[in-house]
């Protein structure tokens, strides 16, 4: 386990002493892509976001109960900083959306987190002058 701008990487994958660097550097270099949009958006992501974890697994999810976004980091992941900064402001806005209600609602509110979500995704990307990628980051509600 290893922490990145205040966020914890905790790596399981079968081979993680092989790259974790390499992931551990994917999370930098998407952390400070967040820190150079401004308007918040580092804080939303540190405030909301305790953790994320690489997983040997393609399916992506973000836990509002654990506050922590599971990822594969993929090598598209890795190469593009702006498509792994996406994925951590729209995980810290569904989580922060989603533990914004109580525990028993929470299934009913996931359609709502997750809209939330893509709407912030999309002035993030705006604010970075990427134009519309929100269909590059999150294709499948979690």
């Amino acid at each position: 386990m290893s922490e990145v701008d205040g966020v914890k990487l905790i790596d399981l994958r079968d081979d993680r002493e092989l790259d974790h660097q390499q992931v551990e550097t994917a999370l930098s270099e998407a952390l400070a892509k967040v820190r150079l949009a401004g308007d918040g958006y580092l804080a939303l992501v540190t405030d909301h976001l305790r953790r994320v974890v690489a997983l040997d697994s393609a399916i992506e999810t973000a836990s509002p109960f654990a506050e922590s976004f599971n990822a594969g980091f993929r090598a598209s992941d890795r190469r593009d900083s702006s498509l792994l900064a996406g994925k951590l402001v729209w995980a810290a806005t569904y989580i922060r959306v989603m533990r914004d209600r109580p525990w028993w609602k929470r299934s009913r509110y996931s359609r709502q987190a997750h809209q939330a979500a893509e709407e912030m995704l999309g002035r993030f990307f705006e604010r970075l002058g990427e134009g519309d990628r929100t269909g590059e980051v999150w294709q499948s509600p979690t």
